[in-house]
């Protein structure tokens, strides 16, 4: 069987449903001259570690409609996330930011958040004021219950809890929120199953 090395495309394109309306945040993503922001810090292609490669990496993309500096602060301090990069709407070189009306410039366009092994990437979007997560949870998975207490507590903190962080049967601790942004989250830490 042959393997042939596809090009790698010079521009990705992130669909945002934004309330229905089909838009379209159109960032480059590929060109490491335009995306390199400073002279040693991170680029966006940073962000996408397997980009070009042929392994497949699912990574979530949130967009927070204008709250998203907000949310890295909190999910820095709920969860330990690190921030990888983060560029504004205004860093974008002339011409280069979206389809559509350009958001305010202090917006972030695209942010990269490393939390434990997984990276979650972050937006402000079209900055519309009315993030929308549904039928989605993020799922983590904790050290042990008492980390997972630690998490389910900070993640709850100001959202909703679904339900409560227990036992079940296939968990030690099992519990499903909301958090303060409207995005879901289930924090679990398994048992082994029998036979595995």
């Amino acid at each position: 069987m042959t393997h042939t090395t596809s090009r790698r495309p010079t521009k990705r394109l992130v669909e945002h449903d934004n309330q229905q309306r089909g838009m379209l945040v159109c960032m480059r993503m590929s060109i490491p001259p335009m995306l390199a922001r400073r002279k040693g810090e991170s680029r966006i292609s940073d962000s996408f570690p397997n980009y070009g490669e042929h392994q497949m990496n699912i990574q979530p993309y949130l967009y927070f409609d204008g709250r998203c500096e907000d949310a890295i602060t909190f999910y820095r301090e709920a969860v330990g996330a690190e921030l990888v990069m983060l560029m504004r709407f205004g860093e974008a070189p002339d011409g280069e930011g979206c389809a559509g009306p350009m958001p305010p410039a202090d917006k972030v366009m695209h942010a990269c958040l490393q939390i434990g092994d997984s990276q979650v990437l972050v937006s402000d979007g079209f900055a519309a004021g009315n993030p929308e997560f549904k039928g989605v949870s993020l799922s983590l998975n904790a050290d042990d219950d008492a980390h997972a207490r630690k998490l389910f507590d900070a993640l709850a903190h100001g959202g909703q809890v679904q339900m409560p962080l227990a036992e079940s049967f296939f968990a030690t601790s099992f519990g499903m929120l909301t958090d303060r942004f409207g995005v879901a989250w289930i924090i679990v830490v398994s048992k082994p199953m029998p036979g595995a």
